[in-house]
């Protein structure tokens, strides 16, 4: 008897930027199962409906190593969206000194060799550019990471991402093991989408540029 309990996240419609705006809440009333430990940094109702898009939020990350991580909505939508067909979100440490440095990673299914901070991603880092943090270690809002140079990474990171969620998601469709009804196009496409809602620059530094 198999005993592993279904997945409802798997089947749940798509985390889109549009319904990150218009009901951050109920977008995310369905999770992926490791996202299932989260919050808003503000509690007032009305503030989220009217900007829960814009607010901050902090979600626990990892099993043996646990930690808060802060994130943007979008942010968090994308990394449900990475993991929906089966890639991962793991934490790894340093081991150094009482109080090791604990790191969050995108853990790719069926090629580890490719595993990544999750900062690389949120700042579009490509090859030998190493990613660092202004202030706090655990915030990967894009505002808070910087890119300098280093020659160990041989890649961009989000295009990496992408091409694995591409690689999974024809490989399930083949399979035969995708829910009934799923578009691998739109699914793509909802990435690519949150990427850009990421990226983007807010209005504010738009206006000054």
């Amino acid at each position: 008897m198999n005993s592993k309990k279904p997945n409802p996240f798997i089947r749940s419609p798509l985390i889109t930027p549009e319904r990150v705006r218009q009901d951050p809440a109920k977008a995310f009333a369905v999770v992926a199962p490791w996202a299932r430990t989260w919050a808003w940094s503000c509690d007032d109702p009305e503030a989220l409906r009217a900007e829960g898009h814009d607010v901050p939020l902090a979600v626990i990350l990892g099993g043996k190593h646990k930690r808060a991580f802060g994130l943007s909505a979008y942010q968090f939508a994308f990394l449900n969206e990475f993991t929906r067909l089966g890639h991962s979100v793991v934490t790894n440490t340093n081991g150094k000194g009482p109080n090791p440095g604990i790191y969050a990673k995108a853990s790719f299914r069926d090629a580890p060799q490719d595993n990544m901070p999750l900062s690389r991603i949120f700042i579009e880092a490509g090859p030998n550019e190493a990613v660092s943090t202004l202030d706090i270690l655990s915030d990967l809002r894009p505002e808070n990471l910087y890119k300098v140079g280093a020659g160990k990474p041989t890649k961009f990171a989000a295009a990496k991402v992408l091409f694995h969620c591409e690689r999974l998601a024809r490989e399930r469709k083949a399979g035969g093991t995708l829910p009934e009804g799923f578009s691998v196009q739109a699914y793509l496409d909802n990435l690519r989408a949150l990427l850009d809602a990421i990226f983007a620059k807010p209005q504010s530094a738009v206006d000054e540029a």
